[in-house]
């Protein structure tokens, strides 16, 4: 507890569970922001940052934590805990040195447990009010640049994550090397990487390029998770391919008929270019995947050279007299709408 003597392994310099270890400082003064610990983060490795771990604190706070947390349940779970005290130093014994083989990796998941073990009644994780918790006993992050500057302090990872993910962009960007590319309207740059990646200062900075949709233009970015990359490149997928096919999609759009179009307008279409866009990207129904593109990104994740055979290919299946047949095919729709 705060005031007891406790020895200096428990409050160590450095967060040990990355490599490499990143620098801690302490503040012993209640009332201010970052009292309690605070651990230096570099901004391009900031997308990397599991908050996770850093909610068991250090060894020498980690029976205040969890008092804190016995305190924050509500009183029906804590009559389950009596004697507190007793309850308290057998848990901070089993939870000494972290996470325990077999048992959860989440601090609140794992005292949970623990908890449930020694009183026999179930407590669960979500019983634990975190929001209750006193400043020194929540982990402050401060972000800094490439010369040491802090660019960001907070109690709150995800957070800083969202407030900074342009400057971290342009920083992993830059580190990882040219890659990034303006007005793609074809398949030129050979198999695109999952992951890119880049020693800064002896941290593995780590990239996920991506086809980004930018209306009716591609770019391809390097972005900071590979779920936003999975997610832009989706669509950015398919726009590369509205591209490439040529789709003659004016032409289309002009065989229509006045009573097409009025139909189309009555289903939310709001116009006839944008149906035929989906129709023509459409495989018929049965098939493996409902769109073009996805079997584009199907084939990719399998052999990622394809991706131009495949896009050139299918360009052939829209031309010469598909104008009049993607109309006859509206027409057919739209007669049983």
């Amino acid at each position: 507890m705060r005031g007891e003597v406790v020895a200096l392994d428990d409050f160590p310099e450095a967060w040990a569970d990355h490599e490499p270890a990143l620098p801690l400082s302490y503040g012993f003064d209640p009332g201010r922001h970052d009292d309690g610990i605070t651990v230096s983060v570099p901004l391009v490795i900031l997308n990397q940052m599991d908050p996770e771990p850093f909610g068991w604190l250090v060894p020498g706070l980690r029976e205040e934590l969890i008092g804190a947390y016995v305190k924050s349940l509500p009183k029906v779970l804590r009559r389950h805990l009596i004697p507190a005290a007793e309850h308290i130093r057998m848990a901070t014994v089993h939870l000494r040195d972290g996470p325990v083989e077999n048992e959860p990796t989440e601090f609140r998941a794992a005292l949970a447990h623990q908890l449930t073990v020694q009183c026999g009644e179930s407590i669960a994780a979500e019983s634990f009010v975190a929001d209750s918790l006193p400043p020194h006993l929540r982990v402050t992050f401060a972000v800094v640049d490439a010369d040491g500057g802090v660019v960001a302090t907070g109690k709150d990872l995800r957070s800083l994550r969202l407030q900074l993910r342009a400057d971290v962009r342009a920083e992993v960007a830059r580190l990882v090397g040219p890659i990034e590319r303006d007005d793609v309207t074809d398949w030129t740059f050979g198999p695109l990487p999952s992951v890119v990646e880049a020693v800064h200062d002896g941290h593995v900075v780590r990239g996920f390029p991506a086809l980004i949709d930018d209306g009716e233009r591609v770019q391809l970015r390097v972005l900071t998770t590979p779920a936003a990359a999975a997610r832009a490149s989706h669509k950015g997928v398919r726009r590369l391919l509205l591209i490439t096919l040529s789709l003659p999609r004016k032409s289309c759009a002009r065989v229509l008929t006045n009573e097409m179009r009025s139909a189309l307008a009555r289903l939310g279409w709001r116009t006839a270019v944008a149906l035929v866009d989906e129709l023509a990207h459409t495989n018929a129904p049965g098939g493996r995947n409902g769109k073009r593109y996805q079997d584009v990104e199907e084939l990719l994740r399998r052999q990622s050279d394809t991706r131009v055979v495949v896009v050139e290919g299918a360009g052939h299946s829209i031309q010469g007299d598909k104008p009049r047949e993607l109309a006859a095919l509206l027409d057919e729709v739209l007669a049983g709408a």
